[in-house]
């Protein structure tokens, strides 16, 4: 209103949680290769959950690269 006039809409409004628990690791069995040797990461190895997030909103972010050998991205 500006005092003199009011004016009614209907409009939607969208809340937004905030997280309220941590991302929890839970599988981590580490991966170990013999030279030249290839495997796939998959959550057999490595896997995570967070009761506020759907899975496939789940990321990992990679801190450094390996020291030795590649990381292949498929």
């Amino acid at each position: 209103s500006n005092g003199l006039q009011t004016k009614h809409e209907v409009f939607e409004i969208i809340l937004e949680t905030v997280d309220r628990a941590l991302p929890v690791v839970t599988r981590n069995r580490g991966l170990r290769l013999a030279q030249g040797a290839m495997a796939l990461l998959s959550p057999d190895l490595l896997q995570l959950t967070d009761p506020d997030t759907p899975a496939e909103n789940l990321t990992f972010v990679l801190a450094r690269l390996p020291q030795h050998g590649q990381l292949y991205l498929r």
